[in-house]
């Protein structure tokens, strides 16, 4: 018993191998008018890290001071005098 086989063309035409080759010729081609002759396919720009400002943590000592008069307390304890006008003058690590 003998099955008859189907030979089904793909849409490009043949895919030999010379046919593979023209496809690559082709890519290249299309890419190259798409930049430009002669010039090299754009690199994506580096972006540079977007840095913030330090946080103070809870308790994290810091110097504040209002007029002549200063302090040394932990900064939960120093959002009251903050808010008071007193400003940081020191953050210890």
């Amino acid at each position: 018993i003998s099955q008859a086989r189907r030979v089904e063309s793909s849409p490009q035409g043949t895919t030999s191998k010379a046919g593979i080759e023209n496809l690559a010729q082709q890519n290249s081609r299309t890419v190259r008018q798409r930049v430009g002759p002669g010039s090299a396919p754009a690199r994506p720009q580096k972006v540079a890290p977007i840095r913030t400002e330090k946080k103070i943590g809870r308790n994290q000592i810091v110097t504040i001071k209002r007029g002549s008069e200063t302090k040394k307390i932990k900064y939960k304890k120093a959002e009251d005098f903050l808010n008071q006008g007193w400003s940081i003058e020191d953050v210890s690590s």
